[in-house]
């Protein structure tokens, strides 16, 4: 464990050779030795603080005579006797004093050093205030102390930790890998996962919160009941937020006092236990309820709890409990700072030319490792940002929240990209000989290498697609609404019957309407009276204003029978019945009393239809289109003849191709059902009926004319509904064309 560089505000604290250090070691350290690859360490805990420190024996040997009675040159003395064949300078010993007072592990009462010290800890609260508002996908606030808590827990679960209680563990997992294994096919045969993608939407928001709000609740409780399991003490716990999830945070540096690497071990890799528990106890629950609140919540934990432990807490590229893990498998401690420290002192003095002192815990074997390991590391966090980003772009885009997630991935990445370069750039500034560094040849070397790859990457061509949500239908089908409302009397035809032109689709009845035309027809006869009346008493005006209401009445009378005979729903064209898009029991009011989501279903007979309740389509033939809906930032790109890949989600290992044939001028009015976000599609909609469903945003409608041999393979799998997303080729761009269209879309310029 390394010390931090020391500061120069200290500096007067080391007084010369002839007199005593006034530096003494505090008397409440706590000091552990454990055993690194056959080399002798010790852990240091400051209980105050509860910071810990992994010292070599050297500079445990050197912290020990720290008191106050040696003078520096005594203390070099004695390490020189002791540590043969090392040789150590008075220089050494100045330096390693000033680190440990700046951290707090000696006490000294030379007048003044106390304001630097405050000044300096004051320094690093404003850097970690900072730290917490810029690493915005992790924001950690302060926490409680949980100690009397887990006491209290501990012996209630301590059967867990029993060999029974682990080896029930191990057989839970057994068990729910085989369910899934003998029952792979009706697993991915389920909804959810048919649809995996359209899981994660703003209706399914919530139970996700939910679902990673538990599992981390208890992922941190199994570090600390592990913690205390193994002897060792918990004292801060709080609350974080992990890509704006509120989650739980524990502390268990306490860990290192154990004095065992396996118990280490154990502690770190306590979270990821429980989320493979969780995930497991997720799957029966999954498997064995019907849809519902519970199902959902377990779908949610099964995914949340498998992908955190995969990709963020068992990996060991991320300082999570995988790197901890890692760690201590390889007996090397801070690892990550090593590596990261090792590849910025290799690029100052090899890559810029900058002579440096290298810091004294970098490692000297193993080196390929180190560097493998920082840069491995780098570019995994770079792409768990670029992923991050996606993944909110695909939930937020279909609101219209798309540049928020552009916004949150410019700013992942400056702090991945941009604050290393600027960091560096602001250190060669500051150098003393900065005019000798920017015209040395390695520099010089550099920057050219660096320009020509920059330039080289700008220029690289990358396939240019536009994504849009899609849907199937018939070609050139046409719909069937009841065009007024009325009760369902007589369903004359069958999905999938051929029809001609004329013929009865279905007879739907309304007494009110033909109780509204008996009165009219009332009416008219009345007037008609009072008509010949005011004629044969010559009242000229009287007559005049009763023909003016006799012709309002005639007028709506019309109306009213042109609705009637409407309600005798005929085939607007000869083709085939198809079936209405099904829509949830409560997606409009349009289906709210009806039995079957599929209106010409003969449960549905004597049901009541609204208005513009689309009863079925007819098309001439079984041939399917596909129908996109491109929003109209990226219709511009969009042609007649270009290539269409299309992956529906009921058959997602299948893509189906097509090319652009009619492309759509003017704004899009209606959204297929399916597309909907209200009966589970991507696409934001309104709907002012319940019915008819109106995108949002500007949205233009392209139909895609899929090839013949695609629908021969993949029989079964077209069915009119069926949606998925699209990608139309549009070509190729260079980055620097790409960049500069995300610039403009998160800028608006």
């Amino acid at each position: 464990m390394s010390v931090a560089s020391p500061v120069d505000e200290t500096a007067e604290s080391t007084q010369p050779p002839q007199e005593p250090l006034p530096l003494r070691m505090r008397p409440d350290l706590v000091v552990r030795t454990e055993v690194y690859e056959g080399r002798t360490c010790y852990i240091i805990k400051d209980p105050i603080g509860l910071r810990y420190f992994r010292f070599d024996r050297e500079e445990h040997r050197l912290l020990s005579m720290l008191d106050g009675k040696r003078t520096a040159e005594q203390i070099v003395e004695r390490m020189n006797a002791e540590f043969r064949p090392q040789q150590f300078q008075l220089e050494d010993v100045a330096r390693f004093a000033q680190q440990l007072l700046q951290l707090g592990l000696v006490v000294t009462i030379v007048p003044g050093v106390g304001d630097a010290l405050y000044e300096a800890r004051e320094q690093r609260k404003r850097q970690k205030r900072i730290s917490t508002f810029t690493n915005f996908l992790y924001i950690k606030l302060p926490g409680f102390d949980p100690e009397r808590l887990l006491s209290w827990m501990y012996p209630r679960v301590s059967f867990l930790f029993s060999t029974t209680g682990v080896a029930l563990t191990l057989l839970l997992w057994l068990a729910a890998g085989l369910l899934v294994t003998l029952n792979y096919d009706q697993f991915r045969s389920r909804p959810e996962l048919l649809q995996f993608h359209t899981f994660f939407n703003v209706h399914n928001v919530f139970w996700l919160w939910v679902a990673v709000g538990i599992s981390k609740i208890l992922h941190e409780f199994g570090h600390g009941l592990t913690c205390k399991h193994f002897k060792g003490e918990c004292h801060d716990m709080g609350v974080l937020f992990l890509v704006f999830t509120p989650c739980l945070y524990c502390n268990v540096s306490d860990s290192w006092m154990t004095g065992s690497r396996w118990a280490r071990i154990w502690i770190s890799a306590a979270g990821m236990y429980v989320e493979i528990t969780l995930a497991s106890i997720a799957v029966f629950a999954w498997w064995l309820t019907e849809p519902g609140i519970i199902h959902n919540i377990a779908f949610a934990m099964m995914a949340v709890c498998s992908f955190n432990t995969l990709l963020v807490n068992g990996n060991p590229l991320l300082r999570y409990d995988g790197y901890y893990v890692m760690t201590d498998l390889l007996h090397v401690p801070n690892l990550m700072q090593k590596s990261s420290e090792l590849v910025r002192h290799l690029i100052f003095r090899h890559a810029l030319g900058i002579d440096i002192p290298a810091p004294a815990f970098l490692p000297e074997r193993r080196r390929l490792l180190f560097v493998t390991y920082a840069v491995l590391a780098y570019l995994y966090r770079l792409v768990l940002v670029v992923v991050i980003s996606w993944f909110l772009y695909r939930f937020l885009e279909p609101y219209k929240l798309g540049v928020i997630s552009k916004i949150l991935g410019a700013a992942g990445l400056g702090l991945t990209v941009v604050m290393p370069l600027w960091k560096t750039v602001s250190f060669v500034a500051h150098q003393d000989n900065v005019g000798e560094i920017v015209t040395g040849p390695k520099f010089i070397r550099t920057i050219v290498i660096l320009a020509i790859a920059v330039a080289a990457f700008g220029w690289l061509p990358v396939p240019h697609r536009v994504e849009s949500v899609a849907s199937v239908e018939y070609r050139d089908a046409v719909p069937v609404y009841a065009t007024v409302a009325g009760y369902l009397k007589d369903i004359r035809v069958e999905p999938g019957q051929r029809v001609e032109e004329g013929d009865v689709i279905a007879v739907l009845d309304n007494e009110p309407l033909e109780d509204e035309i008996a009165e009219l027809e009332h009416r008219l006869r009345v007037a008609d009276i009072r008509i010949q009346t005011a004629i044969a008493l010559d009242r000229e005006q009287d007559r005049q204003a009763l023909e003016v209401s006799v012709r309002q009445t005639r007028e709506m009378l019309e109306t009213r029978k042109q609705q009637l005979s409407e309600l005798t729903v005929k085939a607007p064209r000869s083709g085939i019945v198809i079936p209405a898009t099904a829509r949830p029991a409560d997606a409009g009011i349009g289906t709210s009393e009806l039995a079957s989501t599929h209106p010409l279903k003969s449960e549905n007979q004597n049901r009541y239809l609204h208005r513009n309740t689309l009863l079925c389509e007819i098309g001439p033939s079984s041939d399917f289109d596909a129908v996109l809906l491109i929003d109209q930032s990226e219709m511009e790109f969009v042609d007649d003849d270009q290539h269409v890949w299309l992956k529906l989600d009921a058959a997602p290992d299948v893509t189906l191709t097509g090319s652009t044939e009619s492309v759509g001028v003017d704004r899009a009015t209606t959204v297929p059902t399916p597309l909907s976000n209200r009966v589970g599609g991507e696409l934001a909609t309104v709907s002012e009926d319940g019915m008819t469903d109106t995108p949002v945003s500007p949205h233009y409608q392209v139909r895609v004319r899929l090839d013949d041999s695609d629908q021969l393979d993949v029989d079964g799998v077209l069915r009119h509904g069926n949606r998925g997303k699209a990608r139309v080729d549009c070509g190729t761009w260079t980055c620097w064309q790409w960049l500069a269209r995300t610039f403009n879309q998160v800028f608006q310029m």
